[in-house]
């Protein structure tokens, strides 16, 4: 393993370094001296001579042949240069390699450290300052992309103490739940790094090959994270972005590609990446030799707080989403909240949704952490509390599934808002996120169950209203960018095809009781509610974002 030490200059790295690895009984290197070594020019010269691009393209390398050449047990510990994470490839090598320390130091502090160095290319002497706080500003989005942050303002022992002190956090889990429906485990892990979620899954397939599938979006972001994931003898398949992917054309090609590379019953396949590549690599491991080990490393929000969770496996049919499919539990479930910085805010706003549907139809408290963490998530940032929110969403449903493995009742309540989604979705393919088409769902079968006997009394029709609406107006501002959306007569026809369709009746979870308590299944609406439904929730939406559509 390697311990990054990363963070701009006068951070200490290399004091620290040193300190560190002789703790870990290690090696330490510096980047710049690798450097240095192989141009057989200092620093400075390289600068002055091939500029800071040239000095780039060294360090990359360096950075490279350290990974390349280190052994999975091996104790190395590397300070780097301010610069080098500004690279998304240096950055994926160093994640996938070992634990990024991110050294967090004053500027006044860094600026009396580099008082007396020659080799700051990037600091002018007239004003070093002012070149470190824009250097710095222009890095720190990168800088915060790290596993572990440090205050390295201190005594450089002190520095090291709290390092080794909470270094010994990544070794475990964050936390652990283990899901035994129908007598089988499955068991759910929380890692604080991908290097430690790397590492959980290599151990607990050692004697195995993997089957990695993934899409080509992640492969760009994590092309060495997935060669590490896969080994020497394993395999990663990349397919398409999006549901396209989940179909039976691209199931087959994976069959056969399996099939040619050998895999037997005692290896397994991976599913990494959102809610369609866990749902896609459960299917397909479920299916082929009739079930071979299944493991998911979900990415995205939606697919750790649901997708990857409960053993619904699904691929998509005759225009119908998820009309295909098997129950089947993945014997583990690696979650590691670190691959949400690299996730597009639509799509960590749209993953939040389904921690909403459940907190609203099942746990007051859930529903209210949601809250809690909103304000971040509109801006785009991961929220503090974000690692409780899976853990809680996952706890409660697998509460709602351990009364209903098979999904014959009780595990209906799950699909609050999904009639409504399921039919926008395949009347407008790919306009929306399902986290958006489900927000819609919930604000149209609220609506619905405001209407005729909707089963709920005045007090709890505004307690619903009050917490759907008022929550997922925010966080979705629900239209295309044309403005265009499909007409309320195509989202009912795709609705007559949704598969919770029962005795000819469009059937829908209807909230009643209170907020996080009630709910029913409910058939038999007039044919005037459903389209005034959809119709009051596009309003609904349309007019909190104070927009009108011709």
């Amino acid at each position: 393993m390697i311990l990054w030490l990363v963070g701009p200059s006068g951070s200490g790295k290399s004091t620290l370094g040193s300190i560190l690895a002789e703790r870990r009984n290690g090696q330490f290197v510096d980047t710049d001296r690798i450097v240095e070594e192989k141009a057989k020019e200092s620093v400075d010269e390289i600068f002055r001579r091939q500029g800071e691009e040239g000095f780039r393209k060294l360090e990359a390398e360096a950075i490279e042949e350290l990974v390349r050449k280190v052994k999975f047990r091996e104790q190395l510990v590397v300070g780097t240069g301010g610069g080098s994470v500004i690279d998304p490839r240096n950055r994926d090598l160093m994640r996938s390699s070992g634990l990024r320390i991110y050294l967090d130091v004053d500027s006044a502090r860094a600026i009396q450290r580099l008082v007396h160095s020659e080799e700051r290319p990037l600091l002018s002497q007239s004003d070093p300052m002012e070149d470190w706080l824009r250097l710095r500003a222009e890095r720190d989005e990168a800088y915060m992309d790290h596993d572990l942050l440090i205050d390295a303002n201190g005594n450089p022992q002190e520095i090291v103490d709290a390092i080794v002190q909470k270094l010994h956090r990544f070794h475990t889990s964050s936390w652990k739940i283990d899901a035994k429906l129908d007598g089988v485990t499955s068991r759910i892990r929380a890692y604080r790094s991908p290097w430690s979620a790397i590492r959980a899954y290599r151990l607990a397939t050692r004697l195995t090959r993997s089957f990695i599938i993934t899409d080509s979006n992640l492969a760009h972001h994590y092309p060495e994270l997935l060669k590490r994931l896969a080994g020497s003898k394993g395999v990663v398949r990349v397919v398409d972005p999006g549901e396209g992917g989940k179909s039976f054309s691209i199931v087959e090609q994976l069959v056969e590609e399996i099939a040619s590379h050998g895999i037997s019953r005692e290896d397994c396949i991976l599913g990494f990446g959102g809610g369609v590549i866990t749902d896609l690599a459960g299917f397909v491991a479920s299916i082929y030799m009739r079930g071979i080990r299944s493991f998911a490393m979900p990415t995205s929000l939606l697919a750790m707080v649901d997708a990857s969770v409960g053993g619904k496996t699904a691929i998509n049919a005759s225009d119908v989403r998820n009309l295909v499919g098997t129950f089947s539990q993945p014997e583990r479930v690696l979650i590691c909240p670190a691959f949400l910085r690299t996730l597009p805010q639509r799509e960590l706003r749209s993953g939040l949704v389904e921690s909403m549907k459940m907190g609203i139809v099942r746990s007051k408290v859930l529903s209210d952490l949601v809250q809690d963490a909103l304000p971040d998530v509109l801006e785009g940032k991961i929220p503090m509390m974000v690692d409780e929110v899976i853990r809680m969403s996952i706890a409660t449903k697998l509460d709602v599934i351990g009364e209903d493995v098979y999904d014959k009742n009780h595990r209906a309540l799950l699909n609050f808002g999904h009639t409504f989604a399921h039919a926008l979705e395949a009347a407008a393919p790919g306009v929306w996120t399902h986290g958006e088409a489900v927000a819609f769902g919930m604000i149209a079968v609220t609506k619905l169950a405001s209407s005729e006997d909707g089963g709920q009394s005045d007090k709890q029709r505004k307690e619903w209203g009050e917490r759907t609406e008022e929550i997922v107006k925010r966080v979705l501002p629900l239209t295309n960018p044309d403005g265009e959306r499909p007409e309320v007569e195509e989202i009912i026809k795709k609705m007559q095809r949704d598969k919770k369709t029962k005795w000819f009746l469009v059937r829908f979870v209807i909230p009643v009781g209170k907020v996080g308590t009630g709910w029913m299944v409910r058939g038999g609406f007039s044919e005037e509610s459903i389209p005034k439904a959809i119709e009051e929730a596009w309003k609904l939406i349309d007019d909190y974002h104070g927009r009108t559509l011709s």
